[in-house]
């Protein structure tokens, strides 16, 4: 049995205190302790929040820390061996009076039919002493959340890691070696039942910048998720809200493909945000739809038409954007995995429209004769039809300019 002692705190909105909680009421009458004295409770414990998820915060060595935890391989990416291998470089190098990480957050899933106050795992700390000098120390225990987790390795389930992953890896290798650091830990207490668990809610909290959630997850909470617990919080993170609302056009859409969506909607996202943005969204994915049943397309393409479709919020002239846009592909044969985000593709091609807006003027050097002229005009003309190619990707006009003269004269 592994044994973690930290602090019970509930992480949500906080007031003054303005009672004494009734449970330690309670817990001082079990104790013949009268312990309902207000200021002096305030004296302790000045805020409070009554709403809010539960988390157990402690220290304790890193080897503790890695036998009972692991990484949630349905949810993470894999360990990034140059990540951890310049963590174990930083801590070698470093003083060891300097060397500092950040607290490492674990989750517990437990029965959603259970209150935390029932779980065999996690009591207050009071209760597992065994001498305590007075009842005032133990009601001060009680206030201050003084708690103890029980873990048994063989029975109960790892805990997952929600962040600091690369951390312990890396700390774990160096603990190998003979030094076992102390390390801060948070534990988060997470309720589940057989139809759905806010795991995939606290990953994507802690996870949803860096994208290491794969797009699977990110899309379980929409469709997943209860929608009495998560509605508000859905519906207040853009990314997600988006998402429910196009849900209908995303259905079908394959793993890459919705990771590509995730991308885009998240760089436009970064520029601005409104309603329009989900009919923009279902837009472009039902025109998506309609290229990949008809020709052979890169996933890639799906983010590009989102941003055209942003760009160009009109209609029909999206759809000739579009169509300009895949002759530019097609032209330059350029690969759009290339691009680092849509912006700079969207820029590439911008750049290119503002040249076919400018017209370019050939000179043919030869004698002016109204006789030549016709004789060599379908030959120039055949010229520039063949520098423009099938897509017609340069503007090329030919200027009769001895001609043009003799007019004005």
């Amino acid at each position: 049995m592994i044994k973690l002692y930290g602090i019970r705190e509930i992480l949500g909105v906080c007031e003054e205190v303005k009672e004494v909680p009734k449970d330690l009421i309670e817990f001082a009458k079990t104790k013949n302790f009268r312990s309902d004295n207000t200021e002096k409770y305030k004296k302790i414990k000045p805020l409070v929040a009554k709403n809010g998820i539960e988390v157990f915060r402690g220290f304790t060595d890193i080897k503790t820390i890695a036998q009972i935890s692991k990484t949630n391989e349905e949810f993470q990416r894999d360990i990034d061996e140059n990540h951890r291998n310049k963590i174990v470089s930083y801590v070698n190098k470093s003083s060891k009076s300097d060397i500092y990480f950040p607290e490492v957050t674990l989750l517990y899933s437990y029965d959603v039919s259970k209150n935390l106050d029932e779980l065999e795992c996690l009591d207050y700390t009071i209760k597992d002493l065994k001498q305590i000098n007075s009842m005032e120390t133990a009601a001060t225990m009680r206030t201050f959340g003084f708690a103890v987790f029980k873990f048994d390795i063989e029975k109960d389930k790892k805990l997952y890691r929600l962040d600091g992953n690369h951390r312990i890896e890396a700390l774990s290798l160096i603990a190998e070696e003979g030094e076992n650091r102390m390390i801060s830990f948070c534990i988060l207490f997470v309720p589940k039942n057989e139809k759905y668990s806010q795991e995939h809610l606290y990953f994507y909290l802690l996870n949803s910048k860096a994208l290491p959630v794969t797009s699977n997850k990110i899309f379980d909470l929409v469709t997943k998720a209860d929608a009495n617990v998560l509605k508000e919080f859905i519906e207040s993170d853009q990314l997600l809200n988006t998402l429910k609302n196009t849900q209908e056009a995303w259905r079908d859409l394959n793993e890459e493909e919705k990771q590509i969506l995730i991308s885009v909607i998240n760089e436009i996202l970064n520029q601005k945000f409104d309603q329009s943005i989900v009919n923009i969204i279902k837009d472009a994915i039902y025109k998506y739809c309609e290229y990949k049943h008809d020709n052979n397309i890169k996933c890639s393409l799906l983010g590009a038409i989102c941003y055209l479709k942003y760009k160009y919020d009109r209609l029909e002239i999206f759809n000739k954007q579009l169509k300009l846009f895949n002759k530019w592909i097609k032209k330059f044969n350029y690969n759009l995995d290339n691009f680092k985000n849509f912006a700079d593709l969207y820029e590439s091609f911008n750049s290119y429209i503002k040249t076919l807006e400018r017209v370019k003027h050939i000179f043919v050097a030869m004698e002016y004769n109204e006789i030549y002229i016709n004789q060599y005009k379908d030959s120039i003309e055949k010229s520039i039809h063949r520098i423009q190619g099938i897509n017609k990707l340069h503007n090329f006009n030919l200027m009769e300019i001895m001609n043009e003269k003799k007019m004005i004269i």
